[in-house]
C-alpha cells in the first residue's frame, strides 16, 4: 500500500537543498496550498545531513489537495529559494 499524508496527521517536511546550509540564516519552508495562499514556516537544519526540516502539526496544512512546498534560505546575504515539490494531502478515511 502506498503511503499517504492525511489531513489529520503530523508529518515532517524535509528539504535537501544540495547546498551547504551551515552558514545560512532565515531557514524557511514555504507551503502554497490548494487555495493559493502561501504560508511560511521557520525551518531547522539537521547538521548531520545538511537538510532543513519542519515538523507539521496536526492543525497545519490540513486543506485537502496539492500543496507546493519549497525551501528558502539566506546565504552570504543572498536569498536562495529552492525548487518546489508537490505533496498531496488526503481526507482521512479515503
Amino acid at each position: 500500500m502506498a503511503s499517504k499524508i492525511f489531513d489529520t496527521q503530523q508529518w515532517r517536511v524535509i528539504c535537501d537543498t544540495e547546498e551547504d546550509q551551515s552558514s545560512a540564516t532565515g531557514l524557511q519552508i514555504l507551503a502554497k496550498g490548494p487555495d493559493g495562499v502561501t504560508q511560511t514556516f521557520a525551518a531547522t537544519i539537521d547538521s548531520n545531513t545538511n537538510r532543513i526540516f519542519y515538523d507539521v502539526a496536526v492543525a497545519e496544512l490540513t486543506d485537502v489537495g496539492d500543496w507546493h512546498l519549497w525551501p528558502k534560505t539566506t546565504i552570504s546575504g543572498k536569498i536562495a529559494p529552492g525548487d518546489p515539490a508537490i505533496v498531496a494531502i488526503h481526507l482521512e478515511g479515503t
